[in-house]
């Protein structure tokens, strides 16, 4: 298929808004068209609680055993507003309970694709096709099964949380006048994410809760990115910034 992915495009700044929101259509159809299933109250938090909270925990669990914590960590006390990963972590959950609390959920679980961000979409411009790659593997077909705000979460992070510029080192970290860090991506994506956000509401989704469990997988990522240091202080500085938006308005 002579397509590239869309993250080559969305960091090239080679997508304007009309087209991003045809690509949020066939997004949103697909996450309309997944296979779902009514589940009970207990089977509905236990998918999620492993999805949430101790996916999170196992990962920052082997994060702490990294040589380089060590340093990440001195690194956050000396420059950042949490001092500490344990500190990011307890916001998140804090945050998380109240985000939560807002607005029940629909008791539903999903056949999704695990993890349809801009770089497992191959997008043909001229013929307007989308095709997911990359998907989620199950042995079983019980592991098939999945939280419906997992797929958007991972939209998300490639939509509001930029991760495919982390990816592409196109991100930049800088010290303020008051010896913090500060993080600073050359990509103005504002109406992007009004066009995401408009789409979620179309379709009965909590934006903060998005980008709650966003937050989740940027923290889940940190033990699996350390070939690279600096972006993994820079998904540091990111869910510290994400937490921050979902505080201002929660």
């Amino acid at each position: 298929m002579h397509m590239t992915d869309l993250a080559v495009r969305w960091v090239h700044g080679s997508v304007d808004e009309a087209e991003f929101g045809q690509l949020m259509d066939k997004y949103f159809y697909f996450f309309k068209s997944r296979h779902c299933r009514e589940v009970s109250a207990e089977k509905y938090k236990s998918i999620a609680r492993a999805l949430y909270v101790d996916k999170v925990l196992d990962r920052i669990a082997q994060f702490k055993q990294l040589p380089e914590y060590a340093k990440i960590g001195a690194l956050m006390e000396a420059a950042c507003e949490e001092k500490s990963v344990d500190a990011l972590v307890g916001k998140y959950f804090c945050l998380k309970e109240r985000v939560e609390a807002r607005s029940p959920d629909r008791l539903i679980s999903v056949i999704g694709h695990g993890d349809p961000c801009f770089a497992n979409v191959l997008y043909s411009k001229s013929t307007k096709t989308l095709k997911f790659i990359d998907p989620k593997g199950a042995l079983t077909e019980e592991e098939l099964w999945t939280d419906p705000y997992y797929d958007i979460a991972k939209l998300s992070h490639s939509v509001c949380g930029l991760y495919d510029f982390f990816n592409n080192a196109l991100f930049e970290i800088r010290i303020r006048e008051d010896f913090l860090c500060e993080l600073e991506i050359g990509f103005d994506h504002t109406e992007y994410i009004r066009i995401f956000r408009d789409r979620l509401e179309e379709n009965g989704y909590d934006y903060l809760k998005v980008r709650l469990y966003e937050a989740s997988l940027f923290l889940s990522m940190l033990p699996l990115h350390m070939d690279y240091p600096h972006k993994v202080f820079g998904f540091i500085l990111n869910v510290g910034r994400i937490l921050k938006e979902i505080e201002e308005h929660v």
